[in-house]
């Protein structure tokens, strides 16, 4: 959704199969300007930050935090978005 990869491109970035079971975990929006009509808004965004934790339930899982900005063509940050995924792996370490 706006951050330069399909939901596929990205995981083969983060080495994960499609269908091995992601999670998205939490998002959020902060407002920094109002939003206008018929204006047009461009997403920059990175990968802030990927986290191996372990849980006693749910084995080892990376939880990947993308940092997306919304900004006008003046380059005025918007909104930001602040997104993870909760990636499941193998705990043999196969994915």
């Amino acid at each position: 959704c706006g951050m330069g990869w399909k939901i596929d491109e990205f995981f083969d970035v983060a080495g994960f199969p499609m269908d091995g079971g992601a999670l998205y975990g939490e998002g959020e929006l902060t407002y920094h300007q109002p939003m206008l009509i018929d204006t047009d808004y461009v997403v920059q965004g990175h990968i802030e930050a990927v986290q191996r934790k372990h849980g006693t339930r749910t084995g080892t899982f990376d939880v990947i935090t993308l940092l997306l900005n919304l900004v006008d063509e003046s380059g005025m940050l918007i909104v930001t978005s602040r997104e993870t995924y909760v990636l499941p792996r193998a705990e043999n370490g196969s994915r």
